[in-house]
């Protein structure tokens, strides 16, 4: 059988020009034989030349007219005209995060949502706070979680756990700050990932109100000002806590999507895909469950890379396995009836031995010992493995 793929390769430059020396060969033209500078010879090559560059585009535009086969701006015209994604990509998104604030004084405090601008210690990137009040010491409510929203698009904003930690243009006192997850954007939308919002989109249409229909509202979901709300993971839960009920929970980089965005998603989904029939719960921010990591590797030297660099290759990758839709889905990787899932400890021990500069370099690890997590970590619906604090260990020898 035929791969499909393969009647919609483009031609290589070195084809065609065989291609046109046969054809010349054939009408008595030795074109190869002619010398290396005569205009004839420089006139064929520019011939195949213009040939070649037209299959690059041919080929590209018909790869254009199938989902799976579609890329660039081929695959945006395609999730644009057929399946009604109107502006294509998803442009890159906010990193947000939840930030804890402690009052070790006397002094309680309220705030108004912007009032109070935290910052990443490291990086330099700056957040902004939602509304919260802060109770003296010794009262309940000295400590409060808050949301937070980076003041810059895109990944540059990412924070490590423990990262944010200084108040920015203001001090209180006794009030400090920390955060316990990271903070994690979404650049640009992925050809992959423009490919499972078309696939998803699809199911918009269904009268039964199929399951994929409440995750393409979710993941489709803008604000007010058409500003994307960024939902990368959502798991839809039927029958639970009674037959007929479902609950939709939602999640994005770090876990935690903010309570005016699950609202602006929740009545997209009461408005345009609940079936009548259907005891609709709720929709719901997933609850993170935080997952330190704590691991020990042994790696080569000779492969050129310093043990530092090894640990940030690490942490990279276990930001992007954590963030994956697909390996760290909201409820885990369900096997069998469920209704629990996993994230298993061999996937994160693997994230680590696999780690290397570039696609073409080296694996440097060579041995692995995972301390934290000590065993698989389960997960209940709704809920969602979030990133905590890496603790590493990397010998060379």
């Amino acid at each position: 059988m035929v791969d499909f793929a393969d009647l919609i390769e483009s031609q290589t430059l070195d084809d065609v020009r065989a291609a046109f020396s046969s054809a010349a060969t054939a009408v008595s033209w030795a074109v190869d034989k002619l010398p290396p500078l005569a205009r004839l010879r420089k006139l064929a090559d520019v011939a195949a030349r213009t040939i070649y560059a037209m299959t690059q585009v041919q080929a590209a535009a018909i790869r254009g007219g199938f989902r799976d086969f579609a890329s660039g701006v081929w695959l945006e015209a395609l999730a644009e005209q057929v399946y009604g994604l109107e502006g294509g990509k998803i442009t890159e998104t906010f990193a947000t995060t939840t930030v804890t604030f402690t009052n070790a004084s006397n002094e309680p405090y309220s705030f108004a949502a912007g009032e109070v601008i935290v910052g990443n210690a490291v990086t330099g990137k700056t957040y902004t706070c939602a509304a919260f009040d802060l109770a003296a010491f010794g009262f309940a409510g000295a400590t409060v979680d808050v949301a937070v929203i980076a003041v810059e698009a895109g990944t540059g904003s990412n924070a490590d756990p423990g990262d944010i930690t200084e108040i920015v243009g203001s001090a209180y006192d006794g009030v400090t700050v920390t955060n316990a997850t990271a903070a994690v954007a979404v650049d640009t939308e992925t050809d992959e990932a423009l490919r499972v919002r078309c696939e998803a989109a699809l199911a918009e249409i269904s009268p039964d109100g199929a399951a994929l229909a409440y995750t393409s509202i979710a993941l489709n979901a803008v604000r007010v000002d058409d500003t994307p709300i960024g939902v990368t993971k959502v798991q839809v839960v039927q029958h639970v806590p009674d037959m007929g009920d479902v609950t939709v929970y939602l999640a994005d980089g770090d876990g935690i999507v903010a309570p005016a965005d699950v609202t602006i998603i929740d009545e997209e989904i009461r408005d345009r895909v609940l079936p009548l029939g259907v005891s609709y719960v709720d929709t719901y921010s997933a609850t993170p469950v935080t997952v330190a990591i704590t691991y020990s590797a042994t790696a080569r030297a000779d492969d050129g890379l310093t043990a530092a660099e090894i640990e940030d290759l690490v942490e990279a990758a276990l930001i992007e396995l954590f963030a994956s839709p697909k390996d760290n889905p909201i409820g885990g990787n369900i096997i069998g009836a469920g209704p629990t899932g996993t994230l298993f400890a061999s996937k994160i021990r693997a994230t680590i031995e696999q780690v290397r500069a570039a696609p073409e370099e080296p694996q440097p690890i060579v041995d692995v010992t995972l301390t934290l997590p000590a065993a698989d970590v389960t997960l209940n619906p709704g809920e969602v493995a979030v990133l905590g604090t890496i603790t590493p260990t990397v010998t060379l020898f």
